[in-house]
């Protein structure tokens, strides 16, 4: 059969013996005596191959990359068919797409299809390597020439209506102004505003000109529409759209096929433990498929029941191959109740109706952390904007309205910076009204963020620092003078820093602020006692959305900071600003036993990661931490406000011995220094409703007040109305306030 897997060294040689002999033996291959031909040489990526050969009995036909050692046993061919079995005929025209066999899961880097570069078609003799004939072909991902039918009566064409899965999507399509074209599956309505549009461009903005040719795939993704990103097999619309509205001026249908390689494998899967303690989910699974693999799998917390409704999906994994290895969060607990994991293969047609299952240790899921202390809530980044209706509004009263529901004796919420989206006097208004109805109860504390600088460049009168600083101040009732202060709240100690000016893109704090932190944090010293210290901007290479190939973190003085917490283990630092969901790959830092400890508090207004820092457009969503101080560790429980949630992968744990000395995670903890690789692209789970509890799963499901955000009205806008800014190392260049409400934010400021 066509096997493969040869070391590049050998594989150049056998090329270049090959090649040295193909050069001198008579193959009996002349222009008068072809026995395989195609319809032509060159195709765009999808297009039909038309292959015909003649032969007889085993004689069969292979497609291989250019560069390929067929005949070793161990470059299979891509695809390959018999010339004259399986119901082909020798002499008959084939589409080599429709062959009975392929090894695409032997080629990964294929991808399942095709893609564009050089190959070469062989036809050999009898089920064997004898080489009869070839013809060399390339594939490019250029579209077909033409205007396809495109004039004003046909305003919007596609360079064919039906689609094998991976295949570019070439649109054409005429209009101004900001007339846009977006895809949507079909039955969907755009003027609805939801579900959100899957891809989406302007016809004459970012580069495109009315009549030009756009591949789709290549466009604006909205991320709400996670489970179409590679546009799955079913049958789409896609609209031309008036203006920025969601009038549809002309549609088109096309149809996506199924890639008959994604056939869910036969998988098992399995768990081995850490032992970094009981209830602690540190280790790894290996999931490992028999036969063609999945596109990814999708792991879920689970017991004899099922999976625990009230958590999200552990994660959504990209299949590696016949073996996939997770590593499974560190420091992360593993829900009270759970005895395994489920694991679904995700193919194009969804799921697998039966999961492979993983089995936890005995007792993994039943432990007891002992009796509840304290309790407090983290978010950050709730950009209140004037308009009462707005969804990052929402998002911030339906967390409150939790809150108070179901933490009555929290120690207060503490909101890590940008209180207000534009900076003006009006944001404060819309907190101060949302706090005397969802939050009449709680102890709501601010840090100061970069939008609470924001003013004139937002529609707002110009304002010095000290102006800005006073009415935030004012604003989220605070007595302090300056923005660094802290507050003993039943002994425990908060400490607040921010920025004294405006100086994007980072924070910048004085050396009275850093002498006032070192001083404060010595004096007040003690075992046993933790530290929360909230600053809106983190330190570089700590946590998610700090690492410097995500662009996010900025505090000017970063390293001075770094080295006055480097003798705190009792402090937990939060960083903001960035968004980065919680589900990020490592949102949580703890301490070495010398340094602070470091924590990701995502937004409660909308969420960013690696993907939406490539597309510029951020995920509709809110999440927080509900925190737990026991009498030997804290528990930080990451929480998806909108959809009533806990995150699987944000529920940390951090020990202190019996002395108060605060211990570090067993094994090798992250590093803390400005040269840290960064981690891997971020992985997300899906979401339920479930009320929170500290240590248990709920006896009843609560509805959480206020309208999920995956069901608020407009969220699509079907693209982003919001500003757009960009961030260098010296400047922030902010644009004028949009004259659409922001739903869904561009890259933030």
């Amino acid at each position: 059969m066509k096997k493969r897997c040869l070391q590049s060294m050998a594989r150049l040689l056998l090329l270049g013996m090959l090649l040295s002999v193909s050069a001198t033996l008579p193959l009996g291959i002349g222009a008068a005596e072809a026995r395989l031909t195609t319809d032509k040489t060159t195709y765009a990526v999808g297009e039909p191959i038309l292959v015909t050969a003649t032969g007889s009995g085993k004689d069969w036909v292979g497609i291989y990359p250019a560069d390929a050692v067929y005949g070793t046993g161990n470059d299979p061919s891509i695809i390959w068919y018999y010339v004259a079995g399986d119901g082909n005929s020798s002499g008959t025209a084939k589409d080599i797409y429709t062959a009975e066999y392929n090894n695409y899961a032997n080629w990964p880097e294929l991808n399942g299809s095709i893609p564009a570069g050089d190959y070469q078609i062989l036809l050999f003799e009898n089920d064997g390597y004898t080489l009869l004939d070839s013809v060399n072909i390339t594939i490019t991902d250029a579209p077909p020439e033409g205007d396809w039918g495109l004039s004003e009566e046909k305003p919007l064409v596609t360079d064919k209506t039906e689609y094998k899965e991976g295949d570019p999507i070439y649109v054409k399509a005429l209009g101004s102004g900001k007339d846009w074209v977006g895809l949507y599956c079909a039955g969907e309505t755009p003027p609805t505003g939801m579900p959100v549009s899957i891809y989406w461009f302007y016809v004459e903005e970012n580069g495109h000109a009315a009549g030009d040719t756009v591949n789709l795939r290549e466009e604006r993704f909205n991320p709400d529409r996670e489970e179409y990103g590679d546009i799955p097999a079913g049958e789409y619309r896609l609209v031309l759209c008036t203006d920025d509205s969601y009038t549809v001026k002309y549609e088109v249908a096309i149809t996506v096929k199924a890639d008959p390689s994604q056939k869910p494998a036969t998988v098992t899967a399995t768990y081995q433990s850490a032992n970094a303690g009981k209830g602690r989910a540190d280790g790894k699974l290996t999931i490992t498929a028999d036969g063609t693999v999945p596109k990814s799998y999708v792991i879920r917390w689970a017991n004899a029941d099922g999976a625990i409704k009230d958590y999200t999906d552990v994660a959504t994994v990209t299949c590696t191959g016949a073996e996939t290895v997770f590593e499974m969060t560190p420091n992360t607990l593993i829900p009270m109740g759970a005895d395994r994991l489920l694991v679904y293969a995700k193919t194009s047609e969804g799921l697998s109706k039966e999961p492979a299952v993983a089995k936890l240790p005995s007792g993994a899921g039943n432990y007891e952390l002992g009796t509840v202390r304290q309790e407090l809530q983290v978010m950050s980044d709730i950009h209140l904007n004037s308009d009462a209706s707005h969804p990052y509004n929402q998002h911030f009263t339906a967390a409150l309205r939790e809150i108070s529901k179901f933490s009555p004796h929290t120690l207060g919420v503490f909101i890590n910076g940008d209180v207000a989206d534009q900076g003006l006097a009006a944001n404060y208004v819309a907190y101060q009204n949302i706090l005397k109805t969802a939050g009449k109860d709680l102890n709501v504390i601010a840090a100061i963020g970069n939008h609470d600088f924001y003013g004139p460049t937002h529609g707002g009168p110009a304002m010095t620092d000290a102006e800005r600083i006073a009415q935030f101040l004012k604003g989220t009732n605070n007595d302090s003078e300056t923005v660094y202060f802290d507050r003993w709240i039943d002994g425990t100690h908060f400490i607040f820093l921010g920025s004294e000016a405006y100086l994007p893109p980072n924070a910048q704090l004085s050396d009275t602020q850093l002498a006032w932190l070192e001083e404060t944090l010595e004096k007040d010293k003690a075992e046993g006692r933790p530290v929360f210290l909230f600053l809106h901007e983190g330190i570089v290479n700590t946590v998610a959305g700090t690492f410097e190939y995500q662009g996010w973190h900025g505090i000017w003085q970063g390293e001075k900071l770094r080295e006055i917490l480097s003798d705190h283990p009792e402090v937990v630092m939060f960083s903001g600003h960035s968004h980065w969901v919680l589900e990020s790959p490592v949102s949580f830092l703890p301490t070495d036993g010398k340094k602070a400890s470091h924590l990701n508090t995502a937004s409660c207004a909308y969420l960013w990661d690696d993907h939406a820092n490539k597309t510029n457009v951020g995920i509709n969503g809110s999440q927080g931490y509900y925190i737990y101080i026991y009498d030997d560790c804290i528990v930080f429980r990451g929480r998806s406000f909108s959809s009533g949630q806990w995150i699987s992968t944000a529920q940390f744990v951090m020990d202190w011995d019996s002395k108060g000395a605060f211990l570090p995670e067993s094994g090798e903890s992250e590093t803390e220094t400005g040269t840290d690789t960064a981690p891997a692209p971020d992985v997300t789970g899906e979401s339920d409703t479930a009320a929170p509890t500290p240590d248990s799963n709920p006896a009843e499901s609560t509805t959480v007040a206020g309208t999920p955000a995956a069901t608020q009205p407009g969220t699509d806008a079907p693209k982003e109305r919001g500003c757009a800014s960009a961030i260098s190392a010296l400047a922030l260049i902010a644009c004028l306030p949009a004259v659409a409400v922001t739903f869904l934010r561009k890259r933030k400021e």
